[in-house]
Formats: C-alpha cells, sequence, structure tokens
C-alpha cells in the first residue's frame, strides 16, 4: 500500500513539471537567483519575496511580492531554493546547490541562458508536433514554422540572440586540466563553437591558462570578407559544402601557425547525420599534421542499461529527444558511435574525459599513440 502511495505521488508530479519549467523560466528571467546571490541582509544569504521585489522594475512591490512568494515556494519544494521564516512566519529564500549552477560563474557561465533557450516559445510550439515525427517522419520544427530551424534563426533576430547566449554553456569545456592535451605541441588548441557572430575560433593555450587570441578579430581570408557570418549558417547549415567550406577550410590560414595541432569541435556533430559528421571530420582528417587530434565536446548517450544510470544519462537522452523534433538528422550518440565516426573518418584512436556539467569531451588521434 505504501509503495502504491509513493508511486501515485510520484507520477502525479508529472502532471506539474510545467508549471515548474515555467516558474524556473521566470527566475531566470528576472534575475532572481543572481538578487539572492548577492544579498547580504539580517537573514545572511536569505531574502523574503517583498525583499527581491524591490530589486524589479515595478511600482506594485506589494502585488508582484504576493506572487513572487508563491512562485518561489513552489521551487524551494523542488529543492530549488531553501528556505526559513522568521518569528512573524515570513518566509525567506536562499540559493541551493541547484540553484547556484543557474548564477554566473567566475568565467560569466551559467545554465541560465540553456535553459532560456530550451524553453523558448519558438521551440516550445514544435513538442505539439511530435506525434507527427514518430508516426510520419515530418520534422516537428518545420511543420510547426513552415521552415528548417536554420532558416528560421536567420529570419528571427531575437531568438538567433537566445541560441547564441545559451551557447555559453561552452565556457566550461575550456577550463579543463592541460594534462588532457599532453604529446600536442605547444598546447594549442582551436575551439570552434558558436556565438553572436558566427564561429568564435579562439585559440588557447593551455600552457598559460589564457586566451591567447581571437582568430576572427585578426582576420581570415577565408571567412569571405564576412565577418558577421550566423550562427545558422556555421551549426545548422543545410548546405553542408558550404558548412565544411567555412568550418574546416579556415584553419590552414590561421595566423598563428601553420596547422594547429588540435581541432575542437564544440556542440557541432549532434546537429548532423553520420554521413555529415564523417565529412566534417575527413576535412579535419586532412587539414591536421600527422600528431593531430580533434577534440568532441558532446553530451554523451549510455551503452548498457538505461535504468542503471538514470542520473548521468538523463540529459543526453532529453537532448537526444529535443534533437528528434527540431533536426532532421541530429542526433546524440553513444561513445562507440563517436569512435566508429572517427574511423570512417580516418582517424585512428580514441580517447575520453569527462567535462563539468555531464560534458564528455573526445579525443580523435590521426594517428595511434
Amino acid at each position: 500500500m505504501e509503495d502504491n502511495m509513493n508511486t501515485a505521488s510520484k507520477a502525479m508530479e508529472l502532471l506539474g513539471l510545467g508549471p515548474l519549467q515555467m516558474s524556473l523560466k521566470l527566475a531566470i528571467e528576472l534575475k532572481l537567483f543572481e538578487i539572492i546571490n548577492s544579498s547580504s541582509g539580517p537573514h545572511q544569504s536569505y531574502l523574503s519575496a517583498s525583499q527581491i521585489a524591490s530589486h524589479l522594475p515595478t511600482s506594485n512591490t506589494s502585488t508582484t511580492s504576493t506572487s513572487l512568494d508563491r512562485i518561489l515556494s513552489l521551487l524551494a519544494s523542488h529543492s530549488i531554493l531553501t528556505t526559513t521564516t522568521d518569528e512573524k512566519g515570513e518566509r525567506f529564500y536562499g540559493l541551493t546547490p541547484i540553484s547556484t549552477h543557474f548564477v554566473p560563474d567566475q568565467y560569466g557561465a551559467s545554465l541560465g541562458p540553456l535553459f532560456m533557450f530550451f524553453h523558448d516559445k519558438v521551440l516550445m510550439e514544435s513538442w505539439s508536433y511530435l506525434k507527427d515525427r514518430v508516426l510520419e517522419g515530418s520534422v516537428p520544427f518545420n511543420m510547426a514554422h513552415g521552415m528548417e530551424i536554420v532558416d528560421y534563426m536567420a529570419s528571427d533576430e531575437r531568438f538567433r540572440r537566445v541560441f547564441n547566449e545559451g551557447l555559453s554553456i561552452t565556457q566550461c569545456v575550456k577550463h579543463v586540466p592541460g594534462d588532457m592535451f599532453k604529446g600536442v605541441p605547444n598546447g594549442d588548441i582551436m575551439f570552434m563553437k558558436a556565438q553572436s557572430k558566427g564561429a568564435n575560433m579562439e585559440v588557447t593555450n593551455f600552457e598559460l591558462g589564457a586566451i591567447s587570441g581571437d582568430v576572427t578579430e585578426k582576420g581570415m581570408e577565408d571567412l569571405e570578407k564576412n565577418d558577421d557570418v550566423t550562427v545558422a549558417e556555421l551549426e545548422v547549415a543545410e548546405d553542408s559544402k558550404k558548412l565544411l567550406q567555412f568550418c574546416c577550410s579556415p584553419v590552414l590560414t590561421i595566423p598563428y601557425q601553420n596547422l594547429l595541432d588540435l581541432l575542437s569541435w564544440v556542440f557541432i556533430l549532434h546537429g548532423f547525420d553520420d554521413e555529415h559528421c564523417v565529412a566534417i571530420l575527413k576535412n579535419c582528417w586532412n587539414a591536421l599534421p600527422r600528431h593531430g587530434k580533434v577534440l568532441i565536446a558532446e553530451y554523451v548517450l549510455p551503452s548498457t542499461n538505461v535504468s542503471e544510470f538514470p542520473d548521468a544519462c538523463r540529459l543526453a537522452f532529453t537532448l537526444d529527444a529535443m534533437m528528434l523534433v527540431y533536426r532532421a538528422g541530429g542526433k546524440e550518440r553513444t561513445l562507440v558511435e563517436y569512435e566508429e565516426l572517427g574511423k570512417r573518418a580516418g582517424f585512428h584512436g580514441m580517447k575520453a574525459f569527462p567535462c563539468s556539467l555531464g560534458i564528455v569531451a573526445i579525443e580523435l588521434q590521426k594517428e595511434s599513440s
């Protein structure tokens, strides 16, 4: 009887996932976690709803604080916030280890912008067509908006900005141990990621632990004199030939050295089917010297029973479902699948390293070490 009540309670919680997500979205939009994080009142790092409301752009703080208290209570019930009360029974809210991940860290990165992208109205509308994907093979995003996501990004500046800001999570990939790249001469790595001006190509020297230059700002002839290429053209371009020319040929003319020893792709390959991924990796293979390597940063699906690793794999499966809705060929992959892609492209070795936030760095070696 008790087990049945517990499972029923868990099932009931699923009914409230939507309101919880929208309440968290509100907290991120209004920077509520940042307001609490910067507090230094009599209750230390705790603030009441009325105190938080005083930091918001509203003249009706009384009504705002009442609504906030109800929203913050919901978040606290899911351990996103913690609470304490004073002698009058007024609630005060503080951060928990969960909510701190939505406050920018020392590098300016947090999960907040990525959450806002995941729950943007443009993407949320696509989920109404998930059944069509399963039964008919149609792409839900295309059905919701009448065009592919790459074309929509090009036409909607606001949505493109939300996408760009969401990729601030890539900051955590750059801050990995330097010995991860042992054997790479000079420790010079090119990180290719999508940002506000398309391909933001940075050279990171891990021995110095600092960014040593921005390739885009220094100029590249292979960018066809266009330094304002959109993210859509970089990451989800319909014309794969154009994407390959854009992403891969510039490595031959980077002003720092003739060839970089390691190319890095952050959240790129999961947007393409296997054939496109192999084509991209082959271009990388051709551009690299004999000792060269490619670093792929992605979320990875487990190869074993899903129920054995519920926490570790839940986000990866969530992202895989999102790719099912937004991209015709996009998908998350297992380590075995990434190794197979590398072999098909000519790479002879693979290593995997866990990074922060569940991201896995996969190193493909041009020659076996």
